[in-house]
């Protein structure tokens, strides 16, 4: 809601004005998201729940991104028989040895990714 306000606020600033509907429209939007605070008698927990929001969305987003990724263990519960013939286990040998080299792929072009962004920055 805040950053709503904002951007509008800059979005406001910005405009000519040619189109009205666009400004309307911006203020239908964030109207209806405050008249829905307004109305529940929640301004407090939301003001609450958007500072936190605001502060820990790029770490929600990395976190999942790496859990996403990284997530290379065996998901299984135990439910799954002990015996494989030699097959399966060299499926699930080659699965493994793929599922390594794909994160230490990624781990590197991730890396590589961030150096060219800080020497770019230099």
């Amino acid at each position: 809601m805040i950053g709503a306000v904002i951007f509008m606020i800059a979005f406001l600033v910005n405009v000519n004005f040619s189109k009205p509907i666009i400004v309307i429209l911006a203020f239908c939007t964030a109207g209806m998201f405050t008249l829905n605070v307004l109305l529940n008698n929640a301004i407090l927990p939301i003001l609450r729940g958007i500072v936190l929001f605001l502060f820990l969305t790029p770490t929600y987003v990395n976190i999942f991104n790496i859990y996403a990724i990284c997530n290379i263990h065996d998901c299984t519960w135990g439910n799954r028989p002990q015996e494989l013939n030699n097959d399966e286990r060299e499926r699930l040998s080659d699965y493994q040895a793929f599922r390594t080299r794909w994160l230490v792929i990624w781990v590197l072009t991730n890396t590589f990714f961030a150096y060219c962004i800080n020497f770019l920055n230099k």
